[in-house]
């Protein structure tokens, strides 16, 4: 039975190698809006509920295999929200790494995809001049779509991002790829 398993592994890790020799990389940057929808709890136990939009962007890379999947990581910068509670100035900046499994729909120069993942997320918050931050991770997942020029492509896509609790943010970009 370990013999099996061996070789199972060993078949396994040798078709991965393979698939990532002739998985092609890609770059690419993305510019938009976040929207935030968020329910804190201040000092006295009352909830209240922050939401907005902010300017977002996100840089990222990945290796695409066949034209069927790819594996997708980047960087994610969700804008700084503010908000007055209870008069005092709230500001709140999140930022993240992410890592996703992307589904690719290639129709001829158009590309429809779909990704799910997970994000690593770090919030930066100042109440007054009271600094704080939370950090974790969540799942997130997007759709989206890009047309390829050659090399190049401009793609467009909305991301969600679940983080604890009741608080998510969601992101709607537009960018340029480098190697599709």
């Amino acid at each position: 039975m370990k013999y099996w398993l061996l070789l199972m592994t060993a078949v396994c890790l040798l078709s991965a190698a393979a698939v990532l020799a002739q998985a092609k990389p890609y770059i690419g940057g993305s510019i938009g809006a976040s929207f935030y929808d968020t329910e804190l709890e201040d000092v006295s136990g009352d909830d209240f509920k922050l939401d907005g939009e902010e300017f977002a962007w996100k840089i990222f890379g990945g290796f695409r295999g066949a034209r069927l999947w790819a594996i997708e990581g980047g960087y994610a910068n969700f804008g700084k929200i503010q908000n007055t509670v209870l008069d005092k100035e709230l500001e709140s900046k999140t930022t993240g790494w992410d890592l996703f499994a992307v589904g690719n729909l290639a129709l001829g120069p158009l590309d429809a995809f779909g990704k799910a993942g997970i994000l690593w997320w770090r919030t930066d918050s100042k109440i007054e001049d009271d600094p704080f931050d939370v950090k974790g991770y969540d799942f997130a997942w997007g759709l989206g779509a890009a047309i390829r020029l050659g090399g190049l492509g401009i793609r467009a896509e909305f991301e969600r991002f679940e983080l604890d609790g009741d608080n998510n943010i969601m992101m709607l970009t537009a960018g340029v790829v480098f190697g599709m």
